[in-house]
């Protein structure tokens, strides 16, 4: 876990032979996002795509962001 506070993102093998892109929250938690068939594409979406995708989480776990979305639509 990280002291910064920011979550770290981990690429690991499964028992079925892919490739795990997993994020560890703050608090400890594991959370699985993704599966790949190679390694090196795990790694590139964790370099690649990790940023947009915390931001997406982020604007759903902000009640203020929900709300001023939901107003919208």
């Amino acid at each position: 876990m990280s002291d910064s506070g920011k979550p770290i993102f981990h690429v690991t093998l499964s028992d079925s032979d892919e490739w795990v892109v997993e994020v560890e929250w703050p608090d400890g938690v594991l959370e699985r996002i993704r599966t790949f068939k190679h390694h090196g594409t795990a790694v590139d979406w964790v370099a690649r795509q990790s940023d947009a995708w915390l931001r997406v989480q982020s604007i759903f776990t902000d009640e203020e962001a929900v709300d001023a979305y939901q107003s919208t639509h």
